[in-house]
């Protein structure tokens, strides 16, 4: 049995190289779900069979050679229908910045399929609907996204003008662009700016011009998307760790606690069917905006840094509309 877990590995791992995604071996092994030196043997075993992928030592990453390692992939059912799901609904929630070319890959992807997976999809899919959430416009930023692909693909900074929102401003900096990230319903780049002398956030679309120069850089081995958001609630990361502790109403416990909001989420029953819900985040800005979204059915009990900003949140949306019912009176 250890021999075909073996084996199955090998072939796993086969398919991953010649992904075309450079790998880096943390997450290859864990992907594999095995040791480092676990790993380390079988790519030793696949090199001695001829195997064909290289480890680049600028990227620590491994990487395919040009020829295929294994011959094209014959989809099950299940995958098929995973397959052609997943593309429609990209389509149907336009998160791609290159919808046309997604929907030409989608056409061409099915015309490879098999007739009798053809037949059999057809029908299933045509049952399934996808209700976009609300994006940003993305066509906004298709131009300016192939514009960082090519700089991305040859380690070239650009040269971004850029309208930031606070304070409202246009600045000019030199970027070296390490990830293109779709969160939080749009496109940003994270990348250094030499402008601030450090890592930013940089929304596609708010950028007035992009231009690729041929000035290279070094990626910053050190660099992850996981670190740079750490604990943030979504994408703005504050300077502290905050454990935030709430009660919901029975009315809306089930709703939230069937959803994973958060990575450090802890869910709890309370007797009278309320939810304790604690989350370990940083900063408690971007939380307070969910926690006031569901009004009178979630109290804050910790900690009371934040149960007094929903008070000032709260306050300042009481004096704008008693402000706006005094002036309609007066009126």
């Amino acid at each position: 049995m250890k021999r075909v877990d073996r084996v199955a590995r090998l072939l796993k791992m086969m398919q991953l190289l010649q992904s075309g995604r450079p790998l880096e071996p943390e997450k290859l092994a864990e992907s594999l779900k095995v040791s480092r030196r676990t790993l380390f043997r079988d790519l030793k075993l696949l090199d001695d069979a001829g195997v064909g992928f290289s480890f680049s030592r600028r990227s620590a990453t491994y990487q395919p050679k040009e020829e295929p390692l294994l011959p094209p992939t014959h989809l099950t059912f299940p995958e098929a229908l995973a397959l052609l799901a997943l593309l429609r609904q990209g389509l149907r929630q336009r998160s791609h910045p290159n919808p046309r070319e997604l929907a030409s890959a989608a056409v061409k992807i099915e015309s490879l399929l098999p007739r009798r997976l053809q037949d059999t999809c057809g029908p299933l899919l045509r049952d399934i609907e996808f209700i976009p959430p609300p994006e940003s416009r993305t066509e906004l930023a298709a131009s300016k996204v192939e514009y960082l692909q090519r700089a991305m693909s040859m380690r070239l900074k650009v040269r971004g003008v850029y309208h930031a929102v606070s304070p409202r401003e246009v600045i000019t900096s030199i970027i070296r662009p390490y990830r293109l990230v779709h969160v939080h319903r749009g496109w940003y780049l994270l990348g250094f700016s030499e402008a601030h002398g450090e890592v930013r956030m940089f929304k596609i679309e708010r950028f007035v011009s992009i231009e690729v120069t041929q000035e290279t850089y070094r990626p910053d081995p050190d660099f992850s998307v996981e670190r740079y958001f750490g604990r943030a609630w979504n994408v703005i990361r504050e300077d502290r760790t905050w454990r935030v502790k709430l009660r919901f109403s029975p009315r809306v416990a089930q709703n939230v606690a069937e959803i994973r909001w958060h990575a450090t989420q802890r869910t709890f029953l309370a007797s009278d069917g309320g939810l304790i819900f604690e989350v370990d985040v940083d900063g408690l800005k971007e939380i307070s905006w969910w926690i006031l979204g569901y009004g009178d059915e979630v109290r804050v009990l910790q900690p009371p840094a934040l149960r007094e900003l929903i008070k000032d949140r709260i306050e300042g949306m009481r004096a704008l509309y008693m402000n706006g019912v005094t002036a309609m009176k007066e009126a």
